[in-house]
């Protein structure tokens, strides 16, 4: 009767293959991911996605100069349509409008560019409560066709956020996908941009009676501003 314990030599042999392979898998491994790790930081900080999850909305701000243009790179899953919407005014602190989409876009990565530019009186060069919402949306493959833009003209209806009567300087503040990758869910909307008005409060004169220095703080409910969303409009056939 054979000892069921006992192994031959070429069981040997394959056994210890078996296990310097599993060891050498494991060191590469170990060389491998910090390397990764490094990949992914250094595409982060270009502003490149990395897709951890195909059916979920992926989102990262590009880095610009000065973030001028402000831009963001999203990924859209399959499955669904997707609309592309955006408002002047009326700009909630948190969550989006009701109301019909300005176009339409499906699934896939693309750059979205916006840029809030104030506008000037021609005669004397001052700035006027009045600014121009220039911005786009485009497929990020090479060679893919589909881009949208738009320019859209912004005033002051309710809040001095453009030329602040007071300091002159525009007084708000804006917000969207960071410089770390997140994620999201498909069907809820997704906020690409939003700028809402701040509420000035001078703290110190000089001596012409000028503004010296001051604070500027979000004002609460619904204000002026700009804001730029996708949400899911339905499933695809």
């Amino acid at each position: 009767m054979k000892n069921p314990l006992r192994f031959s030599l070429a069981n040997l042999l394959l056994l210890t293959a078996i296990v310097a392979m599993a060891i050498a898998l494991w060191q590469n491994h170990q060389k491998l991911a910090p390397l990764q790790e490094e990949l992914a930081r250094l595409r982060a900080e270009t502003g490149q996605l990395n897709i951890v999850d195909p059916e979920l909305i992926h989102a990262i701000r590009v880095p610009t100069e000065d973030d001028q243009p402000s831009t963001y790179r999203v990924y859209l899953p399959e499955g669904r349509g997707y609309g592309l919407y955006y408002k002047a005014n009326g700009i909630p602190p948190s969550g989006v409008p009701e109301q019909p989409p300005e176009t339409l876009l499906a699934a896939g990565e693309y750059l979205v560019r916006v840029k809030l530019t104030r506008r000037t009186d021609p005669k004397t060069g001052e700035p006027t409560p009045y600014a121009v919402a220039d911005f786009d949306v485009k497929p990020s493959a090479p060679g893919v066709n589909g881009g949208q833009g738009f320019m859209v003209s912004v005033g002051q209806d309710k809040n001095d956020w453009l030329v602040n009567k007071q300091t002159g300087e525009t007084a708000f503040s804006w917000g969207g996908p960071g410089r770390v990758q997140t994620t999201a869910d498909p069907d809820a909307p997704l906020v690409v941009y939003r700028a809402r008005a701040n509420e000035v409060k001078v703290l110190r004169r000089d001596a012409q009676g000028e503004p010296a220095s001051w604070s500027s703080t979000a004002v609460e409910g619904d204000c002026d501003g700009f804001m730029i969303w996708i949400g899911a409009v339905g499933r695809e056939r």
